[in-house]
This record gives structure tokens, C-alpha cells and sequence, in this order.
């Protein structure tokens, strides 16, 4: 069974009134960055993080963080995701933090390269969290190696999530789920299988196969996959398929890769997703979403100004209005969020929608 997508837009009816009504609303989901420090290198993201090197080290503080969360709970956020700007485990208050956004009542998801899955961080997403992913985009050491530049690390990380899994089973408890993300491109799409097999056997509860979504500002340059792969891909995404049990999911996306492939015009002319799913980075600057976090596509700083303030103010408006949807990239974030936002907005009589 395919998880669903951007079609759990459909338990928060209550946004898409709002669009209608209005043309906007207040966000379901935000994602978030607590540092920008990062102990990968990912040849293929297109992110600037601090490294070991780096002088400047942002990390949010964390009275702050739960200010703004608190404002953003009040106006009606259900969810955060810890990721982007950094990796989420390398901030130092990661623990506590997770403990009082769970309180809040935020439903939580994390996103972590499984580098340090210590026992006490295990402890606090095994008890906050409602999901957990680790983004691994390898199948052995040599390649681990490769693609996420750092040395002699795959082997501890495998073991760290196979921690995980074992304090989960001990717990009882179908929360958080467990998963390991393969974000594949051009050089390592072959390894997809093999992967899926590893990750089978160690017991997580699905494994994702996405693709990489080309963004701007890449520090490091490396080619993208390529429309001769296609049905490369698509073998190997069958055979991954073919692993799945009742105990363990494979999420394919191949539509999503696909979409990247397309020259096609997007069905949707107008981007209103990103009112449902902000971007939050470590400086605490406010983004519409996680394809735009330029400079100019800055709304407000949490620093400086309240939830409220930043959502209605000229700012973000300003911004919402420069947004050409043909130049985002393709399969982003909101891409079929907007796609279903789109057909509730403008529905097509002839497939005859009221008829049930």
C-alpha cells in the first residue's frame, strides 16, 4: 500500500476553505532547522552548510523556537519536521526541545543522517516523535563514503539505527515509525536494490526511494540523473517493491521522478501550498518554503517579529506575489499539493465530482 502524499491535505479541510475563501491560510506543517551545522557533505545538495572548518555556526535559541511554535499552535500548526538548515542531532538542546514541542501538542518528525543516534537521543524520539527518518543514501561503506563524504561511518550508523529498532520493539509501541531514506540521482541509482535489501533486514518500518528535485546554489557540482536512466530506475524500483511485506513498506515515487524528467507545463498556475508548509531555518528566518530560502525570499525573522506579525504582514504578501510556478523546480514540496489545492479549486464538471 502507497502512503499517501499531499493527499492528507484532505484532513485539514478546513485550510482548503480557507484558500477558498480567501486566497490563503494558516500553515498545517512547518519545517525546521535548529542548526546549520552539518557533519556530511553530500555531493549533490545544494545547501551551504557550516562544517567542522566553519568559524560561524547558527543554532536557534531554543526560548525562542518555542515562543514562535507556541504563536504558530495558537493559529492553528499541527506539526513540525526537524530538518534542512543542518543536522538536527548536532544541536545541543535537541533533547529538551523535543520534550517541549511535544508538549505543546506538535506532532513531530525528525530527520537525521543516523551519525549521532546516541541512547539518550534515542530515548527522547522514541518518546516524542512520530516519525523518525534517516536519509542514507548508500548501500555499503565505499559508496556511503562517496556520496556523503565523510570516512568509516556507514557501519556505525546501520548499527545506531538497529538500536533504534530493537528499543521500539522493546517499547511496544507503533509510534514513531522508522524509516531510511535513498534520495537516488544519476551515480548511484544502481544501488537502490541493494539498499532496500539492507534496510529489509534490519527492520525498519519502510524504506523510501526519492528522487533528487535539482535546486539552486549547489556547492558542489554533480550531475543529475538523466531521461536515458528511466527504466533503469524503474527495474530497480520494482525489484525494491517486490521486497515488501506486511512489516515493511517500500515507497517508491517514481511518479515524482518522472515529474522531474517533464517538460510538461504544471496544471496549476498559481503556488498555494506554501501556505501550508513554511520553512523555518536556524538564523530564524522564516522562508515561504524549502525551495526558496534566498536572501530575497526571506518573510521575517522570528527574532524580530510574532507568527502573526510575519504570516499577515507586507513581507510574505510581497513575496507570495513574485512567485512564478514554472521556475520552481520540478517535484518539489508543493508540487502535488498544489495539483489537488488546483482540482478543489477549479473542478472539472465532467468527471462529474458530486456524484460520489
Amino acid at each position: 500500500m502507497e502512503r499517501l502524499g499531499a493527499e492528507k491535505v484532505i484532513y485539514n479541510a478546513e485550510r482548503l476553505v480557507d484558500i477558498k475563501r480567501t486566497g490563503d491560510a494558516y500553515p498545517v506543517h512547518m519545517v525546521i532547522g535548529v542548526t546549520d551545522y552539518c557533519n556530511n557533505k553530500c555531493i549533490f545538495c545544494n545547501t551551504e552548510f557550516a562544517t567542522a572548518d566553519t568559524k560561524r555556526i547558527n543554532a536557534i535559541d531554543r526560548k525562542v523556537l518555542l515562543r514562535f511554535l507556541g504563536e504558530a499552535r495558537t493559529a492553528g500548526l499541527k506539526a513540525v519536521t526537524i530538518c534542512g538548515s543542518g543536522e538536527p542531532l548536532i544541536y545541543p538542546e535537541i533533547e529538551t526541545s523535543l520534550y517541549e514541542i511535544h508538549n505543546m501538542g506538535l506532532d513531530i518528525g525528525i530527520f537525521t543522517n543516523g551519525s549521532k543516534l546516541t541512547e539518550k537521543i534515542r530515548k527522547a524520539i522514541l518518546e516524542t516523535c512520530t516519525f523518525v527518518r534517516c536519509s542514507i543514501n548508500a548501500s555499503n561503506s565505499k559508496e556511503h563514503e562517496t556520496v556523503h563524504q565523510v570516512k568509516n561511518e556507514f557501519e556505525s550508523i546501520v548499527k545506531n539505527v538497529q538500536a533504534l529498532v530493537e528499543e521500539k520493539k522493546k517499547r511496544g509501541t507503533d509510534l514513531p515509525t522508522i524509516g531510511t531514506q535513498f534520495v537516488f540521482y544519476e551515480e548511484n541509482y544502481q544501488s537502490i536494490l541493494a539498499a532496500t535489501r539492507l534496510w529489509k533486514k534490519v527492520g525498519v518500518d519502510y524504506f523510501e526511494i526519492k528522487p533528487l528535485i535539482e535546486g539552486e546554489g549547489s556547492s558542489v557540482g554533480t550531475k543529475v540523473f538523466s531521461a536515458k536512466d528511466k527504466e533503469k530506475v524503474k527495474e530497480q524500483m520494482s525489484l525494491a517493491k517486490e521486497l515488501e511485506d506486511s512489516l515493511f513498506q517500500v515507497y517508491t515515487k517514481y511518479g515524482q521522478y518522472l515529474n522531474t524528467l517533464s517538460d510538461e507545463p504544471r496544471k496549476y498556475r498559481v503556488c498555494y501550498g506554501h501556505a501550508l508548509d513554511p520553512s523555518l531555518w536556524s538564523d530564524g528566518n522564516l522562508y515561504l518554503c524549502s525551495n526558496h530560502e534566498h536572501e530575497e525570499d526571506i518573510i521575517g525573522n522570528i527574532y524580530e517579529s510574532s507568527f502573526v506579525e510575519i504570516w499577515n504582514g507586507d513581507r510574505r504578501k510581497k513575496r507570495i506575489q513574485k512567485i512564478k510556478v514554472d521556475e520552481c523546480p520540478r517535484g518539489c514540496r508543493c508540487d502535488a499539493l498544489n495539483e489537488i489545492i488546483w482540482d478543489y479549486l477549479h473542478p472539472d464538471m465532467l468527471v462529474h465530482p458530486n456524484f460520489i
